[in-house]
């Protein structure tokens, strides 16, 4: 069965997730390399099962989850999209339900906080 196209990109953002000692990840802007939000231990369960699952697959490339950015792209229909360059893994958040892709749409416009 062939998928619908994903249609252009009319925002994109290159994130990465960086581990931190006490559990929790920070989001990390690449172009500013700025803090623009820290997932607490325990917490956006969506977001930390989907860099579980690519975490696994990056490992056969010997490559850890904080080492190279996702690109995180809004599509012209609304919809967003997670890539991992290193694996070739391209999500369709959307397929996850409104609420989880919400959860990663807060991190398309988040700005880092003030200082």
């Amino acid at each position: 069965m062939d998928q619908a196209p994903l249609g252009p990109i009319v925002q994109e953002r290159e994130i990465l997730f960086v581990d931190q000692s006490d559990g929790s990840t920070n989001v990390v802007d690449k172009a500013s390399g700025e803090v623009i939000q820290n997932l607490a231990p325990g917490g956006e369960g969506f977001i930390r099962g989907i860099l579980r699952a690519i975490s696994r697959q990056r490992r056969g490339y010997d490559v850890a989850i904080g080492e190279t950015p996702f690109r995180l792209a809004l599509r012209e229909n609304g919809n967003l999209t997670l890539e991992d360059p290193v694996t070739g893994i391209l999500l369709d958040l959307r397929a996850y339900g409104e609420t989880n892709q919400e959860s990663f749409a807060a991190l398309m416009t988040a700005l880092a906080p003030s200082r």
